[in-house]
């Protein structure tokens, strides 16, 4: 996904940016920049808004005195939602300008399932899974594709326990889901 620059500034700006733009690589924002014309530029404050209203610094790249120069900047993101990143220009003589905004939609990273003991020792398995909704279960499925067990998960649980004492030798598919999400893992029965 890249990011769109939008709401272009009113003043003038010292240089010229012929591109701005973001991208999102799992949790991490990376904002890419190229300037021309930026002999008096000090150095770009990265700014930060959820709400395109209050923008907080998280980040300063210092000018580079050349013609035509490019830049970066990554952030990680912990929270999730639409990000709005700008750059205020802070030039030699200490006055501020701001570039256009540029938005990034982050996601939170999808909560990973597991299962223990693998292989199977005394028959009891706990499942730890994303967060269940309210239609949640687990099945176990056989290397055949049948479906050997089918179990309720409870709303608002992160961790099951399962009865595989009568499996016999050989592996098996533990499969998770709900409204939102469906994640499996192999396990061995020795």
């Amino acid at each position: 996904f890249r990011g769109v620059a939008f709401a272009p500034t009113e003043e003038v700006l010292p240089l010229h940016f012929t591109r701005f733009t973001g991208q999102v690589n799992n949790q991490m924002h990376i904002l890419d920049w190229k300037t021309e014309a930026a002999y008096n530029v000090a150095y770009f404050t990265v700014q930060l808004s959820t709400n395109l209203q209050q923008f907080t610094a998280i980040g300063r790249v210092n000018a580079k005195q050349n013609a035509v120069e490019s830049y970066q900047f990554s952030h990680q993101s912990k929270l999730s939602g639409k990000h709005f990143y700008r750059l205020q220009v802070t030039d030699m003589d200490g006055k501020t300008y701001y570039s256009p905004v540029v938005a990034l939609f982050a996601q939170k990273q999808a909560e990973q399932m597991a299962v223990f003991p693998n292989p199977i020792q005394n028959g009891i398995i706990t499942v730890v899974h994303p967060t269940a909704g309210k239609q949640a279960g687990l099945s176990l499925i056989g290397a055949d594709g049948r479906v050997l067990l089918n179990q309720p998960v409870q709303a608002g649980s992160t961790q099951t326990t399962v009865n595989a004492g009568n499996l016999s030798r050989g592996i098996y598919r533990v499969v998770f889901a709900d409204e939102k999400v469906k994640q499996q893992k192999a396990i061995l029965k020795d």
